[in-house]
């Protein structure tokens, strides 16, 4: 009986121990393209604005709804002076960063009736596209005259939405001719094997 009891007590021990480690493990890790880099609470003249630590995964079609989706979910709360309720009064945008689609520039802000301006915070929100990136190293670069121009060169990254390298599919419209000191733009974008195509990114070109 004792025996038993014994090994009784060490499986009741071991499933709580696993249980624990289980219970540990999700409560500290962060699933890929949850985290913001800015999180927080800001405050005005007696309003506070709270956001959350942690943001959903979004898709590019999703984004514009991100803001009512976590005010709706009571993640993103605001109150004024007096303690009342103003989250009604929360304004979102969101943007692309202009240099990687892959991050969207997402702002929250409100006013309350105390505050000369707006209490606002800005949040870098990581966003899955279904369709190719190219990233240049640069929005503008300097060329020796008569030199070889190769626009791929100044491309930092092209990928499909799977992280492939499709770099060796990128097109270019427009030209530079190097014998001709000037400044020149040109565009380049991504194809992926489905035919997706990437945002055009503008690369000026100055001849000198």
């Amino acid at each position: 009986m004792n025996t038993f009891v014994t090994r009784f007590l060490k499986v009741v021990i071991s499933i709580v121990a696993v249980a624990n480690l289980i219970l540990l493990l999700a409560c500290n890790y962060n699933l890929p393209g949850e985290i913001a880099e800015q999180t927080g609470s800001a405050a005005g003249i007696g309003t506070t604005l709270s956001l959350p630590s942690r943001f959903p995964a979004v898709t590019d079609l999703d984004l514009p709804n991100l803001g009512k989706k976590l005010i709706d979910a009571g993640s993103v709360r605001a109150v004024d002076a007096d303690g009342n309720d103003i989250t009604d009064r929360i304004v979102f945008e969101a943007e692309s960063d202009k240099r990687d689609e892959r991050i969207a520039v997402c702002t929250f802000s409100v006013q309350g009736d105390k505050d000369k301006e707006p209490v606002s915070i800005t949040v870098n929100v990581p966003v899955t596209l279904n369709r190719p990136v190219l990233i240049l190293e640069a929005d503008s670069v300097m060329v020796a005259k008569d030199t070889v121009f190769d626009p791929l060169d100044y491309v930092s990254e092209a990928v499909d939405a799977s992280g492939v390298n499709i770099i060796d599919n990128t097109s270019v419209i427009g030209e530079v001719d190097t014998s001709v000191p000037g400044t020149y733009q040109i565009a380049l974008q991504a194809k992926d094997t489905n035919g997706y195509i990437s945002d055009p990114k503008t690369l000026t070109v100055v001849v000198s």
